[in-house]
């Protein structure tokens, strides 16, 4: 990496002939204020990149380096703007709070506070070098005790220095303990750049640096600058990915560049809201007062929002909000642009279902149930669009619901918190109309819940039981269900497994078949009910086509010849365990001693048979059970 050059300035400088004093004011109490006012010592470059842009600079030049003999950072801050003239550094650079930029609207500067941000760092010395398109180049050259001076460089010198026919750069000499803290310092530096000049329109590149196992330092350079704006409404109609919503929004007192949408993977970095002047971020608010009542913001909802007319503190980390500005706007973007421009397009879009809303699918549920909790806390009204969009994910169904059908349903709503697997949505049996309305509240904001309490008072409670979903009284569930009791002969099993064992009172003395489709609520999404037993209006047990081992005991049943009595005695355990069924352990366990007997037609268990040759029936079917059990 080229060494940055660092001037070394000899001869009288043109200022004064004696070091003086660089402000007019106490400085140490200045910049005691100024370090209070930064979040952070590195917000000393956001200044600098504030200043740059200001110049008109195209671009600006970032490189960082270690000096191991003067145990000092040195960091060089170049652009290639429009510069400082002698009479400005003498009007304005060295007078606190007299800024050239005052009478410049797109201007970001405001109180010329660039220059003394730096001095949050401890510096053993800060050196400017300026040079206009036309003359000479001059030094300001600072202290630690903040005396400095002024010098006049040649042409042909500031040309080298710069490497420009005209702009700044800023040298700033930064004392650190080591390679280590060097090393971990830039890192902290390159991440505060990223972060705050991201957006501006100069081209802007930085030094990177990292630590090596053997002690030594690895220079690199990289590019800060990313696109201006959020994914906006169009985003999901366009396959590329380019599009995004930028509003000019008129308050009558100024104007102010919106930039709006849905969150992704490029706004991971983003807050909900951000402030900017002239694309630098000045403020992350957590929400911001659009009702004109407290403060918040709306899930996975991002927003940039850009003005010059933005008032800011001393600091400029804060934007103050209770200006007629900020008043006067913030309601007409809340109105126009959030709820009648994305939320009601985003919710049209889903209930169109076109595939391009796919992959926002997710973020768009989350949204609409937010703003619906958002207008009951803060008192507005959604566009009705939302009332009729399906948002609301579905736990029997891979159909979500909107609330305008919920609204209608006069049954009871249930609602759960778990996630219905993937399989149980795959082999759900689908109808027109849903004998159970079931809420999957799993990925929706927490407090929606409330809402949706608040709204089906008395209707609406949680599941926490098996219920049961489809129509197992079909034609087709018949038939399937006529077969698998063929197989499994329960008519004539059931009674002699029954009659096996003492204090029967408590089962059944015959017991149907169904097959069904049905989910635990109290289960978890990779664990599904295999099996669910109602006594009323008939004792019947049901098998659950969405539990995937009674799917494949049924398939060997059904499909697989040497399979079959294996599987049926596999599937009368399954039955007998059933928590609503199931007798206590001693005779649930002679139940199934009689069913082997029965089904293998054999006195003694298979393992208690003297196994003389390995081609025996028996090792045939330990060899069956083996294979059972591995499916």
């Amino acid at each position: 990496m080229n060494s940055i050059p660092i001037p070394c300035f000899q001869g009288e400088p043109i200022l004064d002939h004696t070091p003086r004093q660089a402000f007019r004011i106490d400085p140490e109490a200045i910049i005691d204020s100024i370090k209070q006012q930064f979040s952070h010592r590195c917000m000393c470059f956001r200044e600098l990149g504030q200043n740059s842009a200001d110049s008109g600079c195209t671009m600006i030049d970032i490189e960082i380096k270690y000096e191991p003999q003067q145990g000092i950072m040195v960091v060089s801050f170049r652009d290639n703007g429009c510069a400082m003239t002698l009479d400005v550094i003498k009007r304005h650079y060295l007078c606190l709070f007299d800024s050239s930029k005052e009478e410049i609207l797109e201007a970001v500067g405001e109180f010329s506070l660039g220059r003394l941000s730096m001095f949050c760092y401890e510096l053993t010395r800060l050196e400017l070098i300026t040079m206009p398109s036309q003359g000479t180049a001059y030094a300001v050259l600072i202290e630690p005790d903040l005396s400095g001076s002024v010098y006049e460089v040649p042409r042909q010198e500031g040309v080298r220095l710069i490497g420009e026919q005209h702009g700044t750069i800023v040298c700033m000499k930064i004392p650190v303990s080591g390679p280590k803290a060097f090393a971990e310092e830039v890192k902290t530096i390159n991440k505060r750049i990223r972060k705050e000049l991201c957006w501006i329109t100069p081209s802007i590149h930085q030094t990177k640096v990292e630590l090596q196992e053997n002690g030594e330092l690895k220079y690199s350079r990289e590019k800060v600058n990313t696109s201006f704006g959020v994914p906006g409404e169009y985003t999901i109609q366009d396959k590329q990915g380019n599009a995004q919503v930028m509003v000019k929004m008129a308050s009558g007192l100024g104007e102010a560049t919106l930039s709006a949408g849905l969150s992704s993977s490029g706004t991971k970095t983003l807050s909900p809201i951000t402030l900017c002047i002239g694309k630098i971020p000045v403020e992350r608010p957590a929400g911001l007062p659009w009702t004109g009542q407290e403060s918040f913001a709306l899930r996975e909802l991002h927003i940039i929002l850009d003005s010059f007319y933005f008032k800011t503190n001393i600091g400029r980390n804060r934007i103050t909000l209770d200006t007629p500005f900020v008043k006067e706007l913030l309601p007409k973007i809340f109105q126009h642009v959030i709820l009648n421009g994305l939320v009601r397009s985003s919710a049209i879009l889903l209930t169109k279902r076109p595939l391009e809303t796919y992959q926002h699918r997710k973020t768009i549920q989350i949204m609409l149930a937010d703003v619906l909790v958002k207008s009951q806390k803060h008192k507005f009204s959604v566009p009705e669009e939302v009332l009729k969009a399906p948002f609301i994910p579905s736990y029997v169904s891979s159909k979500p619901y909107c609330l305008s059908f919920l609204d209608e349903w006069d049954k009871e709503i249930f609602f759960t918190w778990e996630r219905p697997s993937s399989i149980s949505m795959h082999n759900l049996l689908m109808a027109d109309e849903p004998d159970i309305v079931c809420i999957c509240l799993a990925d929706l904001p927490y407090d929606f819940q409330s809402y949706i309490e608040d709204r089906y008072q008395g209707r609406i409670r949680r599941k926490e039981n098996r219920i049961y979903v489809n129509d197992s009284e079909t034609p087709e569930a018949l038939e399937y269900a006529g077969r698998i009791e063929k197989k499994l002969k329960l008519r004539t099993n059931w009674p002699k497994c029954r009659r096996g064992i003492d204090n029967t009172e408590q089962l059944p003395q015959h017991l149907d078949l169904r097959i069904g489709v049905f989910c635990s609520y109290s289960g978890t999404e990779d664990k599904i009910t295999p099996t669910y037993y109602i006594e009323e209006p008939l004792p019947t047990i049901y098998l659950n086509k969405n539990n995937p081992h009674i799917q494949n005991l049924l398939e060997l049943l059904l499909k697989h010849s040497e399979y079959q009595k294996p599987a049926a005695h596999f599937l009368m355990r399954e039955i007998l365990c059933d928590e609503n069924l199931a007798p206590p352990a001693r005779q649930r366990e002679a139940m199934l001693t009689t069913d082997l007997i029965y089904r293998f037609n054999t006195p003694k268990m298979p393992w208690e048979e003297e196994q003389e040759d390995e081609d025996t029936e028996i090792s045939s079917l330990m060899e069956i059970f083996e294979e059972i059990i591995r499916l």
